[in-house]
């Protein structure tokens, strides 16, 4: 779970410097940046879920059958989630900028 936790992060901050990047370059798509709690609060909220549902595998249900089954294979969960974390993160840092400087672009 930590690891998720990092791969998480990973792709919240590379997300939020390229969204500041962009922002200052004055790019058209992105008409302001979301203050640095709001943008936290709403990727806690997803970490959160992902936290959850690994949670609620991991516990004994009764009711459903074949539990024992869904039980060892919590992991499944965060290990799919990870390698997508990264990969967004990943592509976030090689994120390039524009051929032209954007003024010139929206002249074209």
């Amino acid at each position: 779970m930590a690891a998720l936790g990092g791969a998480e992060s990973l792709r919240l901050a590379t997300h939020k410097l390229v969204l500041d990047h962009e922002y200052d370059a004055g790019a058209p798509w992105v008409p302001g940046v979301p203050a640095n709690r709001h943008f936290v609060a709403k990727y806690s909220e997803i970490y959160a879920a992902e936290l959850l549902v690994a949670y609620e595998l991991k516990k004994p249900h009764s009711w459903l059958p074949g539990d024992r089954v869904i039980r060892k294979l919590w992991w499944t969960l965060p290990a799919t989630l990870i390698p997508i974390h990264i990969k967004n993160g990943i592509r976030s840092i090689r994120t390039q900028p524009p051929s032209c400087p954007v003024a010139d672009c929206q002249a074209s």
